[in-house]
Formats: C-alpha cells, sequence, structure tokens
C-alpha cells in the first residue's frame, strides 16, 4: 500500500508523534507520504513530505493539491490527524475513489449532524487509541463497531533508552517530579502546581522540584501561579524540547492531571524509564495502570488526594522504586513498534476492501 498522511499542525505535539512513529512502523513493508502545513511534522518525517496551505475544512486549493499527489503517488488510503484534516481527507478520497480513515486520540462525543458526515459518511474507518474512545463514538449509533480499531501507541523502546542516556543527566538528591504536555486548559498542569505546593507546605524542608515540560496558551499564568504561591524556585519550565526522554530518566515521578485523553505517549514513555506515574483515569490510563502496583490513579480534580500521595511517595521511596521497575517490565513488548504497525496494516487493508 501508499499510505498517505495528513497533519496539518504547526505545533508538535501527541498527534504529530503518533504520526511520524506509525509511518515509521510501516515503511519498511510500505510506502508512506505525508501532506502537512509546517516543518513541526515533516523534519521528523520517514517519508516523502509535502507543504499545503491547509487553510480551511473546503480549502480548494489543498483538495486539489491532495488529489494531485494521491494520483501521483498511486495513494491507497489517506490517514488524517486533525479535526480539519478530516474534511480534507474525506472530500479528496471521495473524489479519488481511495479510503479516507481517521485517527483520534481523544474522547470526542458526536451529537451534532456535521458529525454524522464527517465520521460516518466521509470516514471508511477510525484509529483510536483507548478502548474508551472507541466506546463513546459507539455511543453515536451511526458508526458499526468494525469501523473502529483500538491499536495502542507504540514505543521505540531502543530509542527511547537510547536519547534517555546519552546526555548522563543527572538531579540533585531530593523529589523530582515531572510533567510533559502541551500547556493548555484540558491538561490541568495548574492542578499538578497546586498539589506540588500543598505538599512542600507541609514538609518545607523537601528538596523537591517540579519539572514542567512543553509549551503553549497557559505557560505564562502557571509561571504566575507559581509565583502566587511562592514556589517559583521549585519550578523548573524546560519549555518544548527535541529529547524530553533524558529529563524523564532523571526524575522518578511523572505527573499527568488531564482531564481528555486516550492514552498519553508520555505516560507510556515514562513507564518505560522506570517512573512511578500519577495519572487520572483518562481515556485508557485507568487500563493500563494497576493502583499502588505499577503506577497510581487519582480522580480528576483532587488536588489535596494527589499532594498526600506525593508526600507518601517522599516518605517511602522504596515505594517509587518498586513501582518504577514494575511499570516498565509493563510496558515492554506490550506496546511495541512491530505490533502497532501490524495492527495499522491489517485495519488498513480491511477498510480499503470495503469499498
Amino acid at each position: 500500500m501508499n499510505i498517505l498522511f495528513l497533519n496539518s499542525s504547526r505545533q508538535w505535539g501527541g498527534n504529530e508523534k503518533w504520526t511520524c512513529l506509525a509511518a515509521k512502523s510501516l515503511a519498511e513493508n510500505h510506502g508512506v507520504f505525508l501532506a502537512c502545513r509546517g516543518e513541526a511534522v515533516a523534519s521528523r518525517f520517514c517519508g516523502e513530505s509535502r507543504p499545503m496551505p491547509f487553510l480551511f475544512e473546503f480549502d480548494p486549493v489543498t483538495i486539489h493539491m491532495l488529489k494531485r499527489m494521491i494520483r501521483k503517488r498511486r495513494i491507497d488510503v489517506l490517514i488524517p490527524t486533525k479535526k480539519k484534516d478530516y474534511v480534507l481527507a474525506g472530500l479528496a478520497a471521495k473524489q479519488t475513489g481511495i479510503a479516507n480513515v481517521l485517527r483520534l486520540g481523544i474522547v470526542r462525543t458526536l451529537s451534532e449532524l456535521h458529525h454524522r458526515w464527517i465520521y460516518g459518511h466521509l470516514a471508511d474507518g477510525i484509529i483510536v487509541n483507548a478502548k474508551a474512545i472507541r466506546d463513546e463514538l459507539l455511543n453515536s449509533g451511526f458508526i458499526k463497531p468494525e469501523h473502529i480499531r483500538v491499536i495502542y501507541n507504540g514505543l521505540d523502546e531502543d530509542h527511547i533508552d537510547s536519547l534517555a542516556h546519552a546526555s548522563g543527566l543527572s538531579f540533585s538528591e531530593g523529589l523530582h517530579l515531572i510533567t510533559i504536555s502541551r500547556l493548555t486548559a484540558l491538561k490541568h498542569v495548574d492542578h499538578v502546581i497546586r498539589a506540588f505546593h500543598q505538599f512542600v507546605s507541609k514538609s518545607p524542608d523537601a528538596h523537591a522540584t517540579l519539572h514542567i515540560v512543553g509549551d503553549g496558551p497557559e505557560e505564562p499564568s502557571l509561571r504566575e501561579l507559581g509565583k502566587q504561591l511562592g514556589i517559583n524556585r521549585r519550578l523548573m519550565f524546560h519549555g518544548y524540547t527535541e529529547n524530553p526522554y533524558r529529563l524523564i530518566a532523571a526524575s522518578r515521578i511523572f505527573i499527568s492531571m488531564s482531564e481528555n485523553e486516550g492514552l498519553s505517549n508520555a505516560l507510556l514513555e515514562a513507564m518505560l524509564l522506570r517512573n512511578t506515574v500519577i495519572t487520572t483515569p483518562a481515556g485508557d490510563a485507568g487500563f493500563i495502570i494497576d493502583d499502588r502496583k505499577n503506577g497510581f490513579v487519582i480522580p480528576h480534580g483532587h488536588i489535596r488526594q494527589l499532594a498526600e500521595l506525593l508526600d507518601e511517595l517522599y516518605r517511602h521511596p522504596s515505594l517509587v522504586q518498586k513501582t518504577g521497575v514494575q511499570a516498565r517490565e509493563d510496558v515492554i513488548g506490550r506496546f511495541s513498534m512491530e505490533a502497532m504497525g501490524s495492527q495499522i496494516e491489517q485495519f488498513l487493508e480491511e477498510c480499503v476492501n470495503r469499498r
């Protein structure tokens, strides 16, 4: 097959990482191509990429360019990864007679008439990375179960391990926490900061630092929150970094208080790097994390409970060690690139053959 991925983002994030990982997992046996808007994805993509304007959902220039690329590269299937791209890919696929398989990485309720058109009529299949997303899509009543496939994200284990330990980065003694995400309201990094404040207020002599990796519109307000709480010197804002793995490996506790996730790449990578993971049950995190065995699950918004857990982990470092080791054991092999690639390949073939 020849597969054309679409990603209109100018920023690097979970969708963009998935696009590159999925392409890499398929590239050995298939042709992989990319239509994109900026260098965020193109610079990391393993196949041929083509810039396109992606101005709006019905952008005629982008649709024309997609159709030309489909015919020139003999594309068999499109995989759009953003809401805007779903419509552009669907229209181009309909006009060229090829399959269109959406990739959706968050729980989304489909209740409007245009949802039926985009997810039902324009799409030949939907790849999701969590059972919770599939279940919500099925609640719409207009998507057939066989048109949805749960495929967990793959981990490039050797590559991650190599990057994590290449720099030899290490932190001083104490409790080093890390959270990684786009700094948007849905990620609720403010909850992490408030819980961290409660913890250090109870244990002011603790050598504890919170590392915040990522950028986004909420960064100024998060920095201001740290100042208001008097803990700004304990917060390290690293911004976006090409290699977050060295920071994860040097930390010991990974925290995600996200309100809406499928299954976070960063969470799986932290588990691989022996971090003790603390997460909300958003998406499939509650299925992956066995509470108090390979990590901890805290209900969304329970800031005090998170603060109390941080205090427990500070006072019982053996629990951090134990859960971190178990976390790595539980993700090794289970979330491999090979498994991801073979499952995507099988589903794409089914979608192409259904047309």
